[in-house]
């Protein structure tokens, strides 16, 4: 299924215009896809047709790589990927409206799929948490300290609400709201685990850069722990499908986001 992912999004971003050259610039087919797989891990669980689950997948993605463009220009990257940023190679002005033509291909492919007005209405929550958890984010930087509510809501808005959304719309287009629900508290904490593993891999980077992160105010064997809590209580969130037969392919997915 990930070559008909692949297959979507270079269809999402067929052209040739400047504009569409901006938004295609950080997909590749290197790409690791870790939010797709997710979404397809969850639907794995349940009983979600193929064209569903490319289109979810697909939308998360353009999510995902529409708040890197913006989280670019505002932190005035110049590399993302071991290449140049969207912004640097073309342009603020540029970069602002591809990151907006993602949102707006996102919304359109989840308004295509079963109970489109719900997976619509939750990908654009989705969106709006993001960008509020940013600000905060900004407003956070320079200062010595934080308080740890305030940073997990921030690695929340980072990664925790997106891998949230993974499985909330496996869950809705599987028919249940229940589901969706217990799908996407089982995927924040993964986003978690997932971010915060991140955070701990660019410490360094980040005390330099004066980008403050839960590791660097709890230190790094508190945020080791924190992050091996939330992986146990994402496992346990998902304990009522430990007899599925692809249940244990979830685990392994999971793990690996989790690098356990």
């Amino acid at each position: 299924m990930l070559e008909e992912i692949r297959d979507r999004l270079t269809g999402q971003l067929s052209g040739d215009s400047r504009l569409i050259e901006a938004e295609r610039h950080l997909f590749s087919g290197n790409a690791k896809l870790m939010r797709p797989k997710l979404v397809m891990a969850f639907a794995d669980l349940l009983r979600v047709d193929k064209n569903t689950v490319v289109d979810m997948a697909c939308a998360v993605e353009l999510i995902h790589t529409a708040s890197l463009l913006h989280d670019d220009i505002i932190d005035r990257a110049t590399t993302r990927r071991w290449m140049p940023s969207v912004n640097a190679q073309f342009g603020n002005g540029l970069a602002v409206l591809a990151g907006d033509r993602l949102l707006a291909r996102a919304l359109l492919l989840l308004s295509a799929t079963r109970r489109a007005p719900g997976a619509v209405e939750v990908a654009a929550r989705t969106v709006l948490t993001m960008a509020d958890m940013a600000a905060k984010e900004v407003e956070l930087h320079g200062k010595s300290t934080a308080e740890v509510e305030l940073l997990v809501d921030i690695i929340d808005g980072k990664t925790g609400v997106l891998f949230g959304l993974c499985g909330r719309l496996a869950g809705l287009s599987a028919g249940s709201d229940v589901v969706a629900t217990e799908m996407a508290h089982a995927g924040k904490l993964l986003g978690r685990v997932f971010q915060i593993k991140d955070d701990l891999d660019d410490i360094k980077q980040d005390r330099a850069q004066k980008i403050l992160t839960l590791p660097i105010v709890i230190g790094e064997s508190q945020a080791k722990l924190m992050a091996d809590q939330y992986f146990t209580e994402a496992i346990e969130a998902m304990s009522s499908y430990k007899n599925h037969p692809k249940y244990a392919d979830f685990e392994a997915f999971a793990r690996i986001l989790a690098r356990t």
